[in-house]
């Protein structure tokens, strides 16, 4: 996963954004378009100010992992938050990886609902601005979401 913030856009006019794609979309750059970036940069300091105070004020980019169930009786579906809860709300804002949540998720009866079809209920696991910690995405919140 690559985030890009860009400071000026292919026209070399300011055009202040930021976005993530995968690695394999990403090329780097020739020694003269670097170049040029750093003369823009010593010579435009006002630019440069700009974009720090764009990047000040840009929101996050967050990761978002949506694990569905199905297979829930009424009741089940019903109590699908609660679960959820029981499982997640005192452990979540320490952060958790996929795989701790997978684990946890292996501990419960939902973990015999996952990939089930029809799709009743997701838990939704989201990562702020990408953290990654030991080169795994933290997920710090969670909810509980109806199809």
């Amino acid at each position: 996963m690559v985030f890009c913030h860009r400071i000026v856009n292919d026209s070399w006019k300011r055009s202040f954004s930021h976005q993530s794609c995968d690695a394999s979309l990403t090329r780097t750059l020739p020694a003269s378009e670097q170049e040029k970036i750093e003369t823009l940069l010593a010579a435009d300091k006002r630019l440069l100010t700009a974009f720090g105070k764009y990047q000040a004020r840009a929101k996050t980019i967050d990761l978002v992992a949506n694990l569905g169930f199905g297979g829930l009786d009424e009741g089940k579906a019903r109590g699908f938050p609660n679960s959820c809860d029981k499982l997640l709300a005192d452990r979540i804002e320490a952060g958790l990886n996929m795989d701790d949540v997978l684990t946890l998720l292996r501990s419960s009866w939902l973990d015999a609902h996952r990939h089930r079809l029809p799709q009743q209920v997701t838990l939704q696991l989201i990562a702020r601005g990408y953290e990654v910690r030991d080169g795994r995405f933290v997920y710090r919140r969670y909810r509980s979401l109806p199809q």
